[in-house]
């Protein structure tokens, strides 16, 4: 068996790092992607809840805090979700 020389040994170096480097990124890249996907379904229950009530154009879920609470639709929360700024 023949030793590997320095310059053999740092190529094979390069690439045991090149491999965990994208073992790492892959790992990274699919913890990123869960954390996406349960963002998501958090903004699906969000909006299950503030949902245009049947009878009217109020918000469901914010009608039940009462008449002194912003309950048009969209409520504020729907808003926000749609990217409208609050002034």
């Amino acid at each position: 068996m023949t030793v590997p020389t320095l310059p053999g040994l740092l190529v094979l170096a390069a690439f045991g790092c090149l491999g965990l480097g994208l073992a790492s990124f892959a790992v990274a890249g699919v913890l990123c992607l869960r954390h996406v996907l349960r963002g998501g379904r958090a903004i699906t229950r969000v909006r299950a809840l503030h949902r245009q009530a049947t009878h009217g154009t109020t918000c469901i879920h914010c009608a039940a805090f009462g008449p002194a609470y912003d309950n048009t639709w969209p409520c504020p929360t729907i808003r926000a979700l749609d990217g409208e700024v609050a002034v």
